[in-house]
């Protein structure tokens, strides 16, 4: 399963757009309408700082746990 391309973005509606023009979803406020339209970014940002990060210090290894759990669960 795949999701709808990047950027998504919101009008101030609680409704968030992809680039296309297709509606990805429709929210109960413009907060989560926000924090729906960052998710493409937000992904992309944890795909690389987990191929980024080192595998030494123990905060660094809490760190890529916590954004391979965020990408499991955006991904599926």
């Amino acid at each position: 399963m795949t999701h709808t391309s990047g950027p998504w973005n919101t009008t101030g509606a609680p409704q968030v757009w992809a680039a296309d023009g297709s509606k990805v979803a429709h929210t109960s406020n413009d907060a989560n309408a926000r924090l729906i339209a960052a998710a493409p970014e937000l992904l992309e940002a944890c795909l690389q700082a987990v191929r980024a990060l080192p595998n030494k210090p123990n905060y660094v290894w809490l760190v890529k746990e916590m954004a391979r759990a965020a990408i499991a669960k955006a991904t599926g």
